[in-house]
């Protein structure tokens, strides 16, 4: 948890990498505050999600990213 908080309105954005190889993404959203999301990758195989935040004047760039083995349509 960051020591100042987040200000009002702040969201992060959620990419979905479906080629991490390749490092091509589309981002499919933004959510603020903690969230859940449901997505429909394009193919079986290994797609990757990444949540970015751009930053602020008290706070630096952050990411974080989780790779899915995606086996069934």
């Amino acid at each position: 948890m960051a020591p100042v908080g987040f200000g009002a309105g702040t969201t992060v954005d959620i990419w979905r990498i479906d080629d991490p190889i390749a490092g091509e993404g589309t981002m499919i959203g933004s959510a603020d505050g903690t969230f859940n999301y449901t997505d429909r990758p394009k193919a079986k195989g290994d797609v990757q999600y990444t949540v970015q935040y751009y930053g602020d004047a008290r706070h630096a760039y952050a990411y974080g990213s989780v790779t899915v083995n995606i086996t069934s349509d």
